[in-house]
């Protein structure tokens, strides 16, 4: 198995421990990582190895000329998955996307903002997690 899937698992499991060990702001950075590595573990599935997933966003950010808001590495990675899952199944990647989005936003809160998360966040951030991760490993039979 490809380290960042095992790095992925160990997010997500390490979120539920950090939930029940009320360690709500860690166990959300968790929830989002376990997701985002597995979305880039499928996009090197898809063909797009790591340094190409990096190098594509180099790239981009080269090429970019203001032509409204440039997305950061995640967004760019996280818009390159949903190309390629809509074209697979277009329910389960509206979801996905809903649940990286919600993900994304809740760990800006805990990793950057002046204010700390509930139980009830880090909860809901576990189950969303869990969400997505389901919905990814059906549509790529991992």
């Amino acid at each position: 198995m490809a380290n960042i899937k095992l790095k992925s698992d160990e997010n997500f499991d390490a979120a539920i421990l950090l939930v029940s060990n009320k360690m709500y702001n860690a166990s959300i950075h968790c929830s989002y990582y376990s997701c985002f590595q597995l979305l880039k573990y499928t996009l090197k599935l898809c063909g797009i190895n790591y340094d190409d997933q990096k190098n594509n966003y180099t790239s981009y950010c080269n090429n970019f000329h203001g032509e409204g808001k440039k997305l950061g590495s995640h967004d760019y990675l996280i818009q390159e998955f949903i190309k390629r899952s809509a074209n697979k199944d277009m329910p389960s990647t509206i979801s996905i996307n809903r649940y990286i989005s919600y993900l994304k936003a809740l760990r800006n809160k805990a990793d950057y903002n002046d204010e700390i998360v509930n139980d009830s966040d880090s909860i809901e951030c576990s189950k969303q997690a869990k969400e997505a991760r389901i919905l990814i490993i059906k549509i790529y039979d991992l």
